[in-house]
Parts: C-alpha cells; sequence; structure tokens
C-alpha cells in the first residue's frame, strides 16, 4: 500500500514540474523521467499502471513521439486494438517516416480484421529504404496476413422484396391550370392550360422484387479482376398498371487495384419498360477511380457516357455524359458513414427541348445504432437547365429539384435485413407543368447470399 502510494506521489510531483518549472530543459528531464517510469513499469507486466502513465502523459505532450508510441504498444497488448491504431496514427501524422510506428500499426489493423488496411502499411513499409532483414521479416508477416485474409467468394449478390406506397405514381404536376406562352385559336387568346383529372396526381400502392448478382473472376484484392453483374427490378401496381415498371440491366467490369487505388471500368446495357411496353435502352461505358486517402476516408472521381434510345419519343433520343468527384468518411468506433459528392452532367438529345446541363450535390450519411440498426439518410439537389423552351413554355426551362431519403434498417440474421425508408422529391420548374411533388414510402426484407 506505501509503495503504491509513493509510486503515485511521484508521479503527480513530476507531473506537476512538467507544467510548472518555466525551464524547457527540466520541463523535458521530468518528461523523460516520465517515460522511464512508464516503461519501467510496463517491463515488470504491470500494464494498467503503464497505461495510466502514458495516458496522463498524452494529456501534457499530445505531440511526442515516444509517448505516442508506448501508448500504443500497451494497448495493444491489453487488447485495445482501437485506441493503439490512434496512437500510432497520430504518430504518424508527426514522423511519418517512423516505420517502426507503422508496422505496429499494421498489428493493429490486424487485430481489428481490416486485413487490407493493414497490407496497404505493411506495402508502405517495404517501398521504404530498410535493412534487409527488416525487409524479409516485414515480407514474411504480409504473407502471413494475406492468409489470414477471408477469401472473397468469386460469386454474391441479393434479392428484395417489398411493398410501397406511392402518392404520384404518374408524375402529375401540382397545378390543374398551367400557365402558357400565349396561344391564338381563332379569335380566342389562351394564357392558360388546364389539367385533365386522368393527369393529375395519383396514388397508389404496390409491391416489388429487385434482384442483384456478380461473379468475380479473381478473388484476391490486389491486381487484375474482372466481374459480370446483372440485376433487374419490376414492381406491380394494385390500381394504376400503366405505370407498373420493369427495369433489367447487364454488366462486365474490369478492376484494377494498387495499393490505395482502384479503378472500376463497367460496361452496361439496360432496358426499362413501363405498362407492359419499352420504354428506352441504354448502353453506357464508364470509369471510376478511387484512392483511399486515410485509413477512413475514400476520394472518388468518375466519368460515363450513355447512350439512350426511347422506344417512342425519338426526339428524346440522347448521347448523355456525367462527371462525379466525390469524398466518403467513415466515422467513430461504430463505423458511421458521411460523404458528399458533386456531379455535372449533359444530355445531348436530338431536340433541344430535351438538351440540358445539370449540376447535382449530394449529402449522405448513415448512422450505426445498437440492435443491429442504422440509419441512413441522403439528399440530393439538382438544377437542371435546358436549351430551349417548349412550345407552350413562356420560357425557357429550368428545373430544381431536391430529393431526399430518410431510411432505417435492421440486421435480423447474417444475411437478411429488413428496411423501412421514405422518399421525397419536390420539382420546381419555370413550366409549370413539371412542378410536382411525390412521396414513395417503402418497407422490404433483404436476403444477401
Amino acid at each position: 500500500m506505501q509503495k503504491s502510494f509513493n509510486w503515485y506521489l511521484c508521479l503527480v510531483v513530476l507531473l506537476g514540474s512538467m507544467c510548472a518549472v518555466p525551464n524547457a530543459a527540466l520541463a523535458q528531464d521530468a518528461l523523460q523521467q516520465l517515460i522511464s517510469l512508464g516503461k519501467e513499469a510496463k517491463g515488470n507486466g504491470e500494464l494498467e499502471r503503464a497505461q495510466y502513465i502514458f495516458s496522463r502523459l498524452l494529456t501534457y505532450a499530445p505531440d511526442h513521439e515516444e509517448v505516442n508510441f508506448s501508448y500504443g504498444l500497451i494497448h495493444l497488448e491489453i487488447g485495445d486494438a482501437s485506441r493503439a491504431e490512434l496512437a500510432f496514427r497520430r504518430l504518424l501524422a508527426i514522423n511519418s517516416e517512423h516505420h517502426r510506428a507503422r508496422l505496429e500499426l499494421a498489428r493493429a489493423l490486424v487485430a481489428l480484421q481490416r486485413y487490407s488496411e493493414a497490407q496497404q502499411e505493411l506495402r508502405t513499409v517495404l517501398n521504404a529504404n530498410i535493412p534487409s532483414a527488416v525487409r524479409r521479416n516485414v515480407e514474411d508477416y504480409l504473407a502471413s496476413v494475406q492468409r489470414m485474409m477471408p477469401q472473397r467468394r468469386p460469386y454474391g449478390g441479393h434479392v428484395a422484396i417489398g411493398i410501397f406506397a406511392d402518392s404520384n405514381v404518374n408524375v402529375g404536376p401540382d397545378s390543374s391550370v398551367i400557365p402558357i406562352q400565349p396561344l391564338f385559336f381563332g379569335p380566342f387568346l389562351f394564357t392558360e392550360l388546364e389539367i385533365g383529372e386522368e393527369s393529375r396526381p395519383r396514388n397508389d400502392v404496390g409491391a416489388f422484387i429487385r434482384y442483384q448478382t456478380r461473379y468475380a473472376f479473381q478473388k484476391t484484392w490486389q491486381g487484375w479482376a474482372a466481374e459480370l453483374g446483372a440485376n433487374g427490378y419490376a414492381s406491380r401496381l394494385q390500381d394504376e398498371t400503366d405505370y407498373d415498371l420493369w427495369h433489367y440491366q447487364f454488366s462486365a467490369t474490369a478492376i484494377r487495384r494498387i495499393s490505395r487505388h482502384e479503378i472500376r471500368a463497367p460496361l452496361r446495357y439496360a432496358q426499362m419498360h413501363q405498362g407492359g411496353n419499352r420504354l428506352m435502352q441504354n448502353a453506357s461505358i464508364g470509369v471510376r477511380y478511387s484512392y483511399r486517402s486515410g485509413a477512413r476516408q475514400w476520394i472518388s472521381y468518375q466519368t460515363e457516357l450513355q447512350l439512350r434510345d426511347y422506344a417512342k419519343q425519338n426526339d428524346r433520343d440522347s448521347i448523355f455524359m456525367v462527371n462525379m468527384l466525390g469524398i466518403d468518411q467513415i466515422l467513430g468506433q461504430r463505423g458511421h458513414i458521411a460523404g458528399a459528392a458533386i456531379s455535372y452532367y449533359q444530355d445531348h438529345a436530338d431536340a433541344n427541348v430535351y438538351k440540358k446541363d445539370g449540376i447535382r450535390l449530394t449529402l449522405h450519411g448513415a448512422l450505426r445504432m445498437p440492435r443491429s440498426f442504422m440509419y441512413y439518410t441522403a439528399l440530393h439537389a439538382f438544377r437542371d437547365t435546358y436549351d430551349e423552351r417548349e412550345f407552350l413554355a413562356p420560357e425557357n426551362r429550368v428545373d430544381e429539384q431536391l430529393h431526399i431519403t430518410n431510411g432505417l434498417r435492421k440486421n435480423i440474421s447474417k444475411q437478411t435485413q429488413v428496411d423501412l425508408h421514405h422518399q421525397y422529391t419536390n420539382n420546381q420548374s419555370t413550366f409549370a407543368l413539371y412542378q410536382y411533388s411525390r412521396h414513395i414510402t417503402t418497407l422490404s426484407i433483404t436476403y444477401t447470399f
């Protein structure tokens, strides 16, 4: 008891001297004495005492390399890999050439079963100028980490079934009277267009099924890979069957992964049917580049070119191009997600009234909660500018749309999820014919295989 009291008294005195002594050399000497005291405790197997010392030291010297390194090592030993990871990352932010800290960070990531990230850190060490004996040890450890990684299945996918309620299945305008360009018909002048009841917003309920599958030709993370994919969606409305949707898509994707970089180049073909009739088909080619800028951060850029062919409205046939830049971040111990993106797109249609430029801003996030619940949300803000006004439109058309999704997901088993979400769309337009609001509420169950 007396020994423990004396030890804490010594700690208090040294900490006090670090803060109170104006002489920097004396304060540094007190810091080194505390570091030695912590290392001695660790060497004697007194991990709780060592952890206490270095925790206090972090408060007074958060940027000290040796303090962070020792703090990380102790937490690795006591099984707290998350705190160890933070300490080693803090040290590497101070000194990116501290290769031993990077190796210990890899150990912490392995303990957290984040094997791909651990491999990236080990490869960073191997790219540095290190002794040959150390290099052999790192290569051996890298090989063992690769063996620890669970083999990625060559195939996978999911199927979802659900029900939904849609307040505006026909995307009808908010107003029954639409202002138009002044139009003479004989001696009569018309400045308004009255919308018939059949074109007003119509609500209905229905059911849907969604299917997605993929097959990968290579299961490893690094190097070249390729995937084949297929997905489909079909909905059935109770009353408004003219607005039943059927959509399917096939894809083939070449993939290249090197360390923190990934490039995906997909080829896609898709068709959409409405009310039993083909509405449109499109073929696309794109490239998506992703860079893992940090352990929990991704930056991505995507460009895509689509050829759209409408079955009946041939003047809407177009070449659609989009460029997107986004960032995603994982937050906290639970792995919450936050992200943002900006997109610029052009739709080069055969008729100028459908030709447009647009921009989209996206904010999205997910909050992981206890009992396997996850709340997720997304906000999309669009602004579309059309090249030419329509015949009845009073001016060139500009649309501004807000699309908001809020959902709650629950894992009921390793492979099964229940999902409840609501989508709200509000489209403001200079031509009131295209001004509308829409609510869709969906309840579904998804099985992943």
